[in-house]
């Protein structure tokens, strides 16, 4: 047997006679590589409303030690009801503070969550609140630090040093292995290895993601420290980076597949992920120098770094490219060894940048007027010399350039202004940055000058297919709560799930599901099939067709729509689960109104609904005029 926890203690000890009572009841956390069912308890809840004592086991039992006996023990499930199990209470000392009864009867997944029809609170959420309240008391055993996913960065100096918050699992939801609709990508889409990928990215998140996503949303924090480096460890980081700076050279099925399996998990760490992975790795493999990949790629593989993309402005969102602000000028400046040496210096604010407050490496666009007004010179000479009277030059375009910076080396004219308190996605940090004359050397350009919306305009493809996987998470995560708690929940003497207006909620969300993700899966696959065969999906240099390879082009309108159909799918199946469970819906205790929360930021990113819907129409009317 495999005892690994720390015991953690309550205010107060319970008020009954039981030879339990001598002792205050400890919470014993649990925190190994590995998953032993059955032989490590995660915690214990005193029930004072009846006296008796409620201990999650595992992830799969749910007993209550009644207050009057030492050796029945009760079991409750709403589907079997209360049942008492002859069994002796065994009894061993955690850290000399602690009881722990083993139960050797395993019952259905899912029953550690909230009780409705005795009171009980859900054991995570309670559990927080009592950890919270009692971390400051000198009765209590020192804390030891969680296994750090990392080392210690600048970004969390300023954080408080207790982990508490990140110390108390919470209920999950889905038990690891089963995924439904998973049918629908048999045969076509998952091989051997790509299953397999799936099954170890699944795996994961259901041991270390899921039981603290509520308390990642409750605390709105990033867990850094917990968390990032052991997702480089598993190799999902890099997933679609070349082997040669630490990835894993795979493609965007793998990329969905990997989204879609953390975002199940909780979404806000789905969408660092997609943010981190494809919006800032994936930029700087495709069009940065040799030099950049080899610097920067590899501490972002291994989880070292945290990556970012800055595109948005407080008046530039949908009109990106015409309203944004932020500008870059060509400075040349003496290095201490008086060198002196050409740059940029970077004026103006982002907004709502994701990663923003945690991001070693960030990816900025900028307009470069420099470069639009020699461009623009340029145009109107030659406008001058072959246009009619009658016409006029039209309006150059701006010129934009990416740059690729480190932040730590930005110095104090760059900050982080401040981090945005959010509706959904909360603990995926998002803040605005403000760059005041910010210098960066030439070698921070990423591409060439002047040809940003190039890189901005090739990436947003891949962009919108790999962040559409996470609707598909979050669909998949509602059906993991609604399918248990209609077998579960009973009315009129009847699981809820036997009536059919219930089952017909089943069948819609059930629907979404699986023609969402065949469509997602479907557009990966037959854009990595032609990635292969043309080779580089943008060629260095080149601005025609928006940097992006024309054969890769036709599939735009595909990316737009996947993540225009699941996004709003994913709110819908997420209010379909909050009706599906009633008034347990619209509380805390389930996590369907975080859910809820979290899926609406994908009708929003990424380009809104009303602007994907006019991407995929215009594109259709363009096709449609090229063929006559």
């Amino acid at each position: 047997m495999l005892w690994l926890g720390r015991a953690f203690g309550f205010r107060e000890a319970p008020k009954h006679s039981d030879v339990l009572s001598r002792l205050w009841w400890r919470c014993c956390y649990h925190h190994a590589r590995k998953w032993y069912p059955g032989d490590c308890v995660c915690g214990c809840i005193a029930d004072h409303r009846t006296g008796s004592e409620w201990r999650f086991e595992s992830r799969e039992r749910y007993t209550e030690v009644c207050p009057d006996a030492r050796i029945p023990l009760r079991v409750f499930s709403r589907q079997h009801g209360y049942c008492t199990v002859e069994h002796a209470l065994k009894r061993e000392q955690v850290g000399a503070v602690a009881s722990v009864t083993r139960l050797e009867v395993p019952l259905p997944s899912g029953l550690q969550r909230n009780r409705e029809r005795t009171g009980v609170l859900s054991p995570g959420k309670r559990f927080r609140r009592e950890v919270s309240s009692s971390s400051s008391s000198s009765s209590l055993p020192p804390q030891s630090t969680v296994a750090s996913a990392g080392p210690a960065s600048a970004h969390s100096a300023s954080a408080p040093s207790t982990s508490a918050w990140w110390t108390a699992p919470g209920p999950t939801y889905y038990d690891g292995r089963h995924t439904h609709a998973d049918e629908v990508l048999l045969g076509t889409v998952l091989d051997s290895d790509r299953s397999g990928l799936r099954n170890t990215v699944r795996a994961f998140a259901h041991e270390y993601i899921a039981p603290y996503a509520a308390a990642i949303d409750e605390a709105n924090r990033f867990p850094r420290e917990q968390l990032w480096t052991e997702l480089g460890n598993l190799g999902v980081l890099g997933v679609a980076t070349a082997n040669a700076y630490g990835g894993l050279g795979l493609g965007l099925v793998e990329h969905c597949l990997v989204m879609e399996e953390l975002s199940r998990a909780s979404p806000s760490i789905g969408l660092s992920y997609g943010a981190h992975s494809n919006l800032c790795m994936m930029q700087i493999e495709r069009h940065g120098s040799a030099a950049q990949k080899e610097r920067l790629l590899p501490p972002l593989c291994s989880g070292v770094w945290v990556g970012a993309l800055a595109m948005s402005e407080t008046g530039a969102g949908s009109d990106v490219l015409g309203s944004m602000r932020t500008s870059a000028y060509q400075r040349k400046r003496t290095t201490a060894a008086g060198e002196l040496r050409s740059g940029w210096s970077i004026r103006g604010t982002k907004m709502w940048i994701t990663n923003g407050p945690d991001a070693d490496v960030v990816v900025v666009y900028a307009r470069t007027p420099e470069l639009e007004s020699h461009s623009a010179s340029t145009s109107t000479l030659a406008a001058v010399e072959s246009a009619s009277s009658s016409s006029l030059p039209k309006q150059s375009k701006p010129k934009l350039t990416a740059f690729v910076l480190e932040t730590a080396q930005l110095g104090p004219r760059y900050r982080v202004a401040q981090k945005l308190d959010k509706l959904g996605m909360r603990g995926s940090n998002t803040c605005e940055l403000v760059f005041d004359d910010v210098w960066v050397p030439d070698d921070a350009v990423l591409g060439e000058p002047g040809l940003g919306t190039t890189v901005l305009m090739a990436g947003l493809d891949a962009e919108r297919l790999v962040l559409s996987a996470g609707p598909l998470g979050i669909m998949q995560a509602c059906l993991d709560v609604v399918l248990p708690y209609v077998r579960e929940r009973q009315q009129f003497g009847s699981p809820i799930g036997t009536f059919p207006l219930m089952q017909a909620k089943l069948a819609d969300m059930y629907g979404a599901l699986a023609a969402s993700r065949a469509h997602t899966f479907g557009v990966a696959a037959s854009v990595d099939k032609l990635t292969r065969q043309i080779g580089e999906p943008t060629p260095p240099g080149s601005s025609k067709h928006g940097g992006l390879n024309p054969q890769l082009r036709r599939f735009r309108k595909d990316c737009a729509s996947v993540i225009l159909q699941n996004a709003e799918r994913a709110t819908q199946c997420a209010l379909q689960a909050i009706q599906a469970l009633g008034g347990n819906g619209y509380i805390s205790d389930y996590p369907t109104g975080r859910l809820l929360r979290d899926a609406k930021l994908y009708e929003i990113g990424a380009g809104t609904s009303e602007i994907r819907r006019i991407l995929i129409g215009r594109e259709l009317y363009e096709a449609s005029h090229a063929t006559k």
